[in-house]
């Protein structure tokens, strides 16, 4: 079953951006979305899904980082 996060209050910021995250297969892609961020992944573990949220905002810094 498909799980999704989605996340508001805190990270205004980051709004037009989600991870697509299948962690089995190690797959990851940050894509632009409308006034949403969203963190889609295979697993409901608690665990998982703060992975999942830390690993979209450490790439989005590291992006914006680099420019």
């Amino acid at each position: 079953m498909r799980q999704k996060l989605v996340i508001s209050k805190e990270i205004r910021f980051f709004s037009k951006f989600f991870l697509v995250a299948d962690l089995k297969r190690g797959y990851f892609q940050i894509v632009k979305v409308q006034n949403t961020m969203s963190c889609k992944y295979n697993d409901t573990d608690k665990e998982i899904n703060h992975f999942c949220i830390s690993f979209v905002f450490l790439s989005l810094i590291e992006k914006k980082g680099k420019k």
